[in-house]
């Protein structure tokens, strides 16, 4: 169940380019790709930089909607991390609801947006800007290539197991000698108030839900994601191990319909390239744990 909503959550992002792993529904998949590397049709401003923010908006660091993405998450009883399947994009034309994120201040949770938010205004093409190579700590580790629309993973990365970070390895996509995008992964959180099980967390309603975890560091940044079906919320928070979801966050979103929901608290670590072969691209690692929450009235 809880991948299930974890699926939920991330197709509602759609519009965030830090999570959309696939092209969206509403695009135009079919068509047939510009040639490899051409840049896209916007020129919105780009620098080269590096955030701790994936999800909320840094204004100090503009998000590319070009993108490659790796993660992982903290599954209790495992002795690794638990590994997800990267993917990237390359979507022309660049698009307002692509760009546009909104902004969150440090220690608050943006307004809870509905899940029905504003649809992309045309079709956008999912480009070839030819094969990814992967590596870590300078290790190959496979790869993404081109097929059918979309990004896969080839090599170790289509078949391994286990996470490919713990925290603290330097991650690096490649095309060919042309450019290269590193970023340091984050450690993977341990929320140490999470009952982490399969089954929904049963907490009181009208209450703020405060959420602790091991701490990263005081001048560190840590996200942390509210969502059902219907709607959802970010907030951007110290990584000093404590925060407390304001109760009219869960409100808002169970007056947008739905009750269960899921919290996800993720460490981001990305870094922005402004002049690739392929335009501005970033490569974003994301390590995540998360937990069902249902609320008794």
């Amino acid at each position: 169940m809880r991948l299930a909503y974890l699926s939920i959550l991330l197709a509602a992002c759609g519009s965030d380019p830090d999570v959309e792993l696939t092209p969206d529904a509403a695009t135009d998949i079919d068509a047939a790709p510009a040639a490899p590397d051409a840049p896209p049709d916007a020129s919105p401003t780009f620098t080269a930089c590096s955030s701790q923010r994936g999800q909320t908006n840094d204004p100090g660091c503009t998000a590319a909607p070009s993108y490659a993405f790796f993660g992982a998450s903290f599954r209790p009883g495992d002795t690794t991390p638990a590994h997800s399947v990267p993917g990237a994009s390359f979507p022309t034309p660049l698009q307002e609801w692509q760009i546009q994120r909104p902004t969150v201040e440090l220690d608050t949770c943006m307004p809870v947006t509905s899940i029905s938010g504003p649809a992309p205004t045309g079709p956008t093409t999912y480009r070839d800007v030819g094969s990814i190579a992967v590596s870590v700590d300078g290790t190959a580790v496979g790869g993404l290539a081109y097929s059918d629309s979309m990004y896969r993973p080839t090599g170790d990365l289509a078949t391994r197991l286990t996470s490919l970070f713990w925290g603290g390895e330097t991650l690096r996509i490649a095309r060919g000698t042309e450019w290269s995008i590193d970023v340091i992964a984050p450690v993977v959180p341990e929320v140490t108030s999470f009952d982490h099980t399969i089954a929904t967390q049963i907490e009181p309603a009208l209450e703020d839900l405060e959420v602790t975890w091991l701490a990263g560091g005081p001048d560190d940044v840590l996200e942390i994601s509210v969502g059902t079906q219907y709607a959802y919320t970010y907030c951007a928070v110290r990584d000093d191990g404590t925060f407390a979801v304001p109760w009219q966050v869960f409100q808002d979103i169970f007056d947008a319909g739905g009750g269960e929901l899921f919290v996800f608290v993720d460490r981001t670590r990305r870094t922005v390239a402004p002049d690739t072969s392929a335009g501005p691209v970033q490569i974003i690692v994301r390590a995540t744990d998360s937990q069902g929450f249902a609320f008794r009235r």
